[in-house]
Parts: C-alpha cells; structure tokens; sequence
C-alpha cells in the first residue's frame, strides 16, 4: 500500500474513475449513497447483486485501460498490457474474486467515509434491472 501522496499519477486517475462509477453501479441495482445516519454502513448487497456489480466494475476497468491504449496480453506495464483485458466469462476465477471482494467491502468502505448505501424501494424504476428481480 502507497499513500495518496506518493501514488503514481495512472493509479490516482484509476482510483479517481473507479469511485466516479460508484453511483452508477449503485443505481443499476436499485440503491443509492447518501450521508451516514448511523454506525451501520446501510444496505448489503445479495450474491446476485454482487456478481452484477463486479462484471460491471471489470467492465468499467477494461474500458478504462482500452482507452489509456492498454492491450490484452502479458503482464507488461511498460507495453501496456494485461492479461486481464479480456471479458467477464473468462476472467480467471480468481480475478473475478478479487473485484467481487471489493464490491463486498464498499459499504464498510463508504461507511468509514461517512456515507450509507440506501436501497429504493423496489417499485422504482431500477428494480426491474436488479439481478435479484422476479420481473423480466
């Protein structure tokens, strides 16, 4: 772990892009952030969510590195390449662990910042969108 201070400039954009989809992943399962009322970090989110929530925030990645001209391949920071950039489906398992971990832990991390994950109520117009939904 390096401190903000001493992190290369590419990892504090990477950093910077990943919290900016915060909200927008939120939304696609209905929930919403808003000011910590209590010490409970808010809503949880159900395997379903969290497997929709971590292809979306691969998703997000890979278009992130594509358009900074990264290139699928071996690990090579200097070519900018990583075997990473390819699609959810085949993803290493143990890749896809790591960024269903990190949807794991963001409401315990949005707590610590002084934010809650709230959920909509279900007849809202993402609930439809929800992996977790009986509607089509």
């Amino acid at each position: 772990m390096t401190g903000w201070d001493r992190l290369d400039p590419q990892f504090k954009l990477a950093n910077r892009g990943q919290a900016e989809d915060i909200g927008r992943k939120l939304h696609a399962v209905g929930c919403v952030l808003a000011p910590r009322s209590s010490r409970e970090p808010g809503a949880v989110f159900s395997a379903p969510e969290v497997e929709y929530l971590a292809e979306l925030e691969h998703q997000r990645w890979v278009a992130e590195k594509l358009a900074a001209r990264w290139r699928p391949g071996p690990r090579d920071d200097r070519a900018r390449r990583r075997e990473d950039l390819v699609p959810w489906a085949v993803l290493p398992d143990v890749v896809r662990e790591r960024n269903r971990d990190a949807i794991r832990e963001l409401p315990s991390i949005l707590s610590d910042a002084g934010f809650q994950i709230v959920r909509l109520s279900d007849t809202g117009p993402t609930s439809a969108h929800r992996p977790d939904s009986d509607e089509p």
